[in-house]
């Protein structure tokens, strides 16, 4: 690949990455404090968000795997009795408890699986959960990840789905410095060659 051309993909990426992390930081830094009814009723304001009295139904997570990594995600509803509706809002799942939870889902099978199922069904729905995180929007929105999800073939979504992640956070500094480094890449870039 030319160098320059793998400069300027660098520069631009730095660029995008850091500055959709300090815009988030700067205009985002206040969460979306709302219930679970009233955001997926009315989404749509922020990025960050903190919804209260949501429902968690582990029977329904998913799992994409990405090399040898394997993530779970569960639709966020307002009520058991929504299970029909589209999802709207996933949440990334990343506490191990519930992981341990998920994983044998995954593995089971048959009698077995509705065994499991049965004997730990009242871990399996979490109701008035509260759910935290930010949106994943821009660089962070992983099209791979969504073309995961969107291949399930139960999993009835919404046109505007999306995910929260719990673990993703805007940090200003790391942000400057991408941005630092993407302009400092872009000069490298176009630069004249003799200076």
């Amino acid at each position: 690949m030319n160098a320059k051309l793998f400069g300027g993909v660098i520069s631009f990426g730095c660029l995008w990455g850091g500055g959709q992390g300090l815009y988030t930081s700067i205009f985002d830094s206040t969460p979306v404090v709302k219930t679970c009814s009233e955001f997926l009723a009315k989404p749509g304001e922020g990025h960050r968000l903190e919804l209260s009295g949501c429902v968690l139904d582990l029977t329904e997570a998913l799992q994409v795997s990405s090399g040898s990594s394997k993530n779970y995600y569960v639709p966020v509803r307002a009520s058991l009795e929504a299970a029909d509706e589209p999802v709207l809002l996933l949440t990334h799942i990343v506490d191990p408890k519930l992981i341990a939870l998920i994983e044998p889902i995954f593995v089971l099978a048959g009698d077995r699986l509705v065994e499991y199922v049965q004997k730990n069904v009242d871990g399996m729905s979490l109701e008035n959960t509260k759910v935290s995180g930010l949106i994943r929007f821009g660089i962070e929105s992983d099209d791979s990840t969504r073309k995961a999800i969107e291949k399930v073939r139960d999993m009835k979504l919404a046109k505007d789905w999306m995910i929260v992640d719990s673990q993703a956070g805007s940090s200003v500094g790391l942000s400057i410095a991408m941005l630092l480094f993407g302009l400092f890449a872009g000069w490298m870039v176009v630069r004249p060659q003799g200076s």
